[in-house]
């Protein structure tokens, strides 16, 4: 796994950070936990916020490492985290050495018919491939587009914006943490 030093993009105030992995699925642990810590620890995005976006990226790097390449080209995955609106974009980019060659409009509107059919009834429509991803992703961001790019990779990208609804809740009065008790003891020696 090939991890790049965060880049400050001080134009548009962005911390940008690019990882490629083989696409085989023994990387995917790590790069789930790679992006959950890296949404926690340089976000303002909830815990329960965290999670989701964690899922969104989980789901489209194992769609790019399952449908996008054969098992030894590359998935890029590009975390950029705006410090001017606390915004996140992710981008991930496959080789396209998969079997299926899939236009990004052709995927891009499958997509979109997936997540309608399963708005109409998720129990009924076991048999629509990507049901998950399409659920997840468009439920779960702002902002979701996919795009040919010249290598013949598709390119997946999603942006969350940071909302109040994002954020953790302010602590209520009850909730905040009492400092402690400064307790000096003297202990006097017995005649």
């Amino acid at each position: 796994m090939n991890t790049h030093i965060p880049v400050i993009d001080s134009e548009n105030g962005r911390t940008v950070m690019s990882i490629a992995i083989s696409s085989n699925m023994d990387f995917s642990p790590r790069i789930r936990e790679l992006v959950l810590s890296v949404i926690r620890n340089n976000t303002k995005f909830s815990s329960r916020w965290a999670y989701r976006l964690q899922s969104v990226i989980d789901e489209l790097v194992n769609n790019a490492i399952e449908h996008g390449s054969d098992g030894t080209s590359l998935v890029i995955i590009t975390l950029l985290l705006s410090s001017i609106d606390g915004s996140l974009e992710v981008t991930i980019s496959d080789s396209g050495a998969g079997k299926k060659k899939t236009k990004a409009e052709a995927l891009t509107q499958k997509m979109r018919e997936n997540y309608e059919l399963m708005k109409l009834n998720p129990l009924s429509n076991t048999t629509v491939r990507g049901r998950g991803l399409a659920q997840i992703v468009l439920n779960w961001s702002d902002k979701f587009e996919i795009q040919d790019n010249a290598q013949w990779w598709l390119t997946m990208s999603v942006v969350k914006n940071l909302t109040p609804e994002c954020q953790e809740p302010p602590k209520k009065m009850e909730e905040e943490i009492i400092s402690p008790i400064d307790i000096k003891i003297e202990v006097i020696p017995h005649i």
